[in-house]
């Protein structure tokens, strides 16, 4: 079984709801059945993806700076992707047909990730 480095604790919010997510957290990102670290990183097992920051910050422990950085090129190399495979792709009629429900007829509908604008 592989050790996991400790997390770096900050102190726990006085909200009992908050306070027991930042615990089933910490919890959850020390457990060797749940995680992995590879090179100082610690990774989901489930999805092999990084464990986010944002997790760190609602575990109320502090995000290393490895961890941050591969986090960051991660969610880079996955909108690089995204935007490649979205490149040349069209909605698909069931897609329009959410677009108008969701914003009216006539309306401009932006991916804010890739720019492409559909017209409802």
């Amino acid at each position: 079984m592989t050790t996991l480095s400790p997390l770096t604790l900050l102190a726990l919010p006085s909200n009992e709801w908050s306070r027991k997510d930042a615990e089933r957290l910490r919890a959850q990102m020390v457990d060797p059945t749940r995680t992995e670290e590879r090179d100082g990183v610690k990774y989901w097992l489930s999805n092999g993806s990084v464990i986010p920051d944002f997790v760190y910050k609602d575990a109320y422990a502090e995000c290393p700076a490895a961890q941050l950085e591969a986090y960051r090129k991660q969610t880079d190399t996955f909108i690089k992707s995204y935007k490649k495979v979205q490149r040349n792709r069209k909605p698909s009629a069931e897609e329009r047909f959410e677009m108008r429900a969701a914003f009216g007829s006539g309306k401009t509908v932006v991916n804010i990730i890739t720019g492409q604008r559909v017209r409802t």
